[in-house]
């Protein structure tokens, strides 16, 4: 869906559900977010020793195939007329060279700041990381980088939140009435983000919303497990898919026998991006992997 988001504001044309994937980035990322706090709070509650060397993990795993795709990406854009300056620049103004590859230095950044603030024993480890992420929160407010660094970033902390607590959130599961509340909440967010343009409400709408998807997610796991294959496959290299689908999606504009056709775009987008995700994830894979 987060391609589909992408692909739906690149085509030439509008296309069949384009305004419906234009505005579910949101959706996506909030969900992105949700579960890699719920992750990292889960390894924490099941192993003692489980931030001992934890930035240090987090760092191979994301940051080191995240600098290859910085250099393929630079490498791409300069071949096709950007010069190496506005690449290093793209960082500075929160939309990195390669293409929608923030939310990898946001998650990073998440992980840091949960792991100084459940490590720290002087104080509440809940107030620290919200504090931190107030901080962090100012500083994208204050470099005026794009909203989507504070549209969803909270869900992070909610995800990890809801996983330490999920035996209280969850026993609601068995409540319809508050599943469908949520839905609609939902709901209405995603149209009204559509329509409105103040930027602060906006902003109220995404946490809204955003907090909905958390809730919604927590909820319907406990009644849903998606199984089979083929998810297996596409979570083997989910990495790799966002990393490298904006590098993909670019290449093939500049094919105009394809890019002519929104469909035949779409189509092969998809096709290229799980190849090259296929690809990207034996070159940079981690021999413990």
């Amino acid at each position: 869906m987060i391609i589909c988001n992408h692909l739906a504001a690149s085509v030439k044309n509008p296309i069949l559900l384009e305004p419906i994937f234009r505005n579910i980035g949101f959706v996506c990322v909030s969900a992105f977010f949700f579960i890699s706090g719920w992750g990292t709070m889960y390894g924490y509650l099941k192993k003692e020793d489980y931030l001992n060397g934890f930035a240090l993990r987090k760092t191979k795993k994301i940051l080191l195939p995240y600098l290859v795709a910085i250099i393929l990406y630079s490498v791409a854009e300069i071949a096709t007329g950007a010069s190496f300056v506005e690449c290093l620049q793209s960082f500075i103004v929160g939309s990195p060279v390669a293409k929608y590859s923030w939310y990898i230095i946001a998650v990073f950044i998440y992980y840091i700041e949960f792991c100084i603030a459940f490590r720290q024993k002087k104080l509440n480890p809940w107030i620290v990381a919200w504090g931190l992420h107030a901080l962090n929160l100012l500083a994208c407010f204050i470099a005026k980088w794009p909203m989507n660094w504070i549209n969803t970033s909270h869900a992070f902390l909610i995800g990890a939140l809801i996983c330490q607590h999920k035996d209280k959130i969850c026993c609601m599961e068995k409540n319809t009435k508050i599943l469908a509340f949520l839905g609609c909440i939902l709901a209405i967010t995603f149209v009204a983000t559509s329509y409105l343009n103040n930027k602060m409400g906006l902003l109220l709408l995404y946490w809204i919303g955003s907090m909905a998807v958390c809730l919604l997610i927590a909820l319907i796991s406990t009644r849903v497990e998606v199984k089979g294959d083929i998810w297996k496959r596409v979570a083997s290299i989910s990495f790799e898919l966002y990393l490298y689908h904006g590098l993909t999606n670019s290449l093939l504009k500049h094919i105009g026998v394809i890019y002519q056709s929104n469909y035949i775009y779409c189509i092969t987008a998809y096709i290229c991006a799980i190849f090259m995700a296929e690809v990207m994830l034996l070159l940079t894979s981690q021999p413990d992997q």
